[in-house]
């Protein structure tokens, strides 16, 4: 007889079986987790560094993806000359307090 949706065996449900067995191993893992992991992880370190860092390295994104706004020459030359004028005016000011005037 082939399975079929909501079939049990001997009364066991084989999909609420496995739920049951995959929330109480995660919570079980978790719990784990908390009270050992940390050491774990130094442990990891120590005995066997090449692992952490394999470990480490699956943790990581499998592409990183980047964007260029590209921004208007207009724009860009705007940016350019308010940092020349704050250049500018932190050398003024600069200049005064070495030539010992005060400044405001």
């Amino acid at each position: 007889m082939p399975f079929q949706k909501g079939n049990t065996y001997g009364g066991i449900s084989y999909a609420g079986e496995a739920r049951q067995l995959y929330r109480a191993f995660y919570r079980d893992t978790y719990q784990a987790w908390r009270e050992h992991g940390e050491e774990c992880i130094q442990n990891m370190i120590a005995d066997n560094p090449g692992d952490f860092v394999k470990l480490a390295a699956g943790m990581l994104p499998k592409q990183l993806q980047v964007e260029h706004v590209p921004q208007g020459r207009d724009q860009m030359m705007q940016r350019i000359e308010a940092l020349a004028l704050i250049i500018e005016e932190k050398k003024l000011i600069e200049s005064k307090v070495i030539e010992g005037e005060k400044v405001a």
